[in-house]
């Protein structure tokens, strides 16, 4: 009955995700990493350029949990449910540079 609400774009938030590392240049331009927290699902989506996507990998830091994975496809999603509240990640590559960014579930814990 309220599938559509759970499964609406109001579920998904958007988690700033920041370069550490400055790729090495390439012939193409590369899309950097894209992460989104889906509240209702406690679960993060990672979406990474279609080309290059096997250059990178993900390492997940909770208070209970911690993670390594190796991104073989364009589109990931990781469960953190058991994570706790703030998850910090981090995505790393030789070449297509490394980013940061934190996950607190806290702050979409609020209704709006």
């Amino acid at each position: 009955m309220y599938a559509n609400d759970i499964n609406s774009e109001q579920d998904k938030r958007l988690i700033h995700i920041g370069q550490i590392n400055v790729p090495r240049p390439h012939a193409i331009e590369v899309n950097e990493p894209v992460a989104m927290y889906t509240i209702s699902t406690a679960t993060v989506d990672f979406t990474f350029d279609a080309n290059y996507y096997s250059e990178y990998t993900i390492h997940l830091v909770g208070e209970y949990v911690e993670m390594d994975y190796f991104v073989y496809t364009p589109v990931v999603y990781i469960p953190v449910a058991t994570f706790g509240e703030i998850v910090d990640i981090y995505i790393e590559s030789e070449d297509c540079g490394s980013y940061y960014g934190v996950l607190d579930k806290t702050a979409f814990t609020s209704m709006e």
